[in-house]
């Protein structure tokens, strides 16, 4: 205990309030920083390059260590500063300034629009057979007014009530403004980067596939949840319910080989065909089987296949690898 207090600082009560004071103070203003610039140039860069969902949660989780062990070093090392220090009027200007500062990033964050509005004339978007998909920041009242004339019929909101203290004041705030301005407001509460949000993602789905018309997306500053709204877009629009297809549908089941030879069932769902020609491929098996839209497999892609036996997985809707 001595060598941890040697390395720290003495673990009296009151030293210990001031470093909890500190600690906040420095870890509520560092992470604002850390939030609005660092993090969201990494999420900019991994969408831009493509990466997966899982590698952006672990390089978002690795900054987000950085920042909590930074703000512990600064808050310690500015503890112990004050305690050397024989002059109280320099504690006293340190814990004004950090609640000053601390006030000011509190003040933002109640405040969306001095963080950051969405410029609705270069939003991003996202289309289904029935449904446009804008995707923004948290709209003020005279922005949903705004949406409202612009033709929008659903504002779908992904703030989350264990975001204090600010998102449980705005998500109460947008649901009065909806009611006022008239248009239909539907909240699905979503964590960024530490949650699975499964709940959240099956809601989305559903309105995937039931919603109609223009429909506004957002989250706190529409740069971190509303990205995964847009991969589950990407990633089930066009693609079938297998419950809502008739029994009667045709199946690889149903026929024993191609005009180029036998057709073999590994597993459920899992063929050994041989390979078709690309117009073959394209008509009989993702038009008659899958009824998949045809813009699903590109030239490029069919390319790269091999003139050899192929195993096409009906399950995942892919081809998902060839026989070398």
């Amino acid at each position: 205990m001595k060598q941890m207090q040697q390395l720290l600082f003495p673990f009296t009560t009151k030293n210990i309030l001031q470093f909890i004071v500190i600690l906040f103070c420095i870890g509520f203003s560092l992470g604002t920083i850390v939030l609005i610039y660092p993090i969201h140039w990494v999420s900019d860069y991994v969408i831009a390059e493509n990466w997966s969902s899982t590698s952006e949660k672990l390089l978002i989780k690795f900054l987000i260590i950085i920042y909590l062990v930074l703000s512990f070093v600064i808050a310690v090392w500015l503890l112990r500063r004050l305690l050397k220090s024989k002059k109280n009027s320099h504690k006293i200007i340190v814990f004004v300034s950090l609640i000053l500062i601390t006030s000011f990033f509190l003040w933002l964050w109640f405040n969306p629009d001095l963080m950051g509005k969405t410029n609705r004339d270069k939003i991003a978007s996202e289309n289904t057979a029935s449904a446009e998909f804008f995707f923004g920041s948290y709209p003020s009242e005279s922005t949903l007014f705004d949406l409202k004339d612009e033709g929008y019929t659903l504002v779908i909101s992904l703030l989350h009530p264990t975001v204090i203290p600010f998102e449980p004041k705005l998500i109460i705030d947008e649901e009065k403004y909806a009611k006022t301005v008239g248009i239909k407001y539907i909240h699905i509460p979503m964590l960024p980067w530490i949650s699975d949000n499964t709940d959240a993602i099956t809601k989305i789905k559903e309105i995937i596939k039931t919603e109609k018309g223009k429909i506004y997306v957002h989250c706190y500053l529409g740069k971190d949840r509303v990205n995964v709204v847009k991969n589950i877009i990407k990633n089930n629009n066009g693609f079938i319910d297998k419950s809502t297809e008739p029994e009667s549908k045709r199946k690889l089941d149903d026929i024993t080989k191609f005009e180029r030879g036998e057709i073999f069932k590994l597993a459920p769902d899992v063929f050994l065909v041989p390979f078709p020609g690309q117009d073959w491929l394209v008509f009989n098996i993702i038009d008659k089987f899958l009824k998949l839209p045809l813009t699903v497999v590109q030239d490029s892609y069919l390319k790269l296949l091999p003139r050899i036996p192929t195993i096409i997985q009906i399950s995942e809707i892919k081809i998902c690898r060839c026989i070398n």
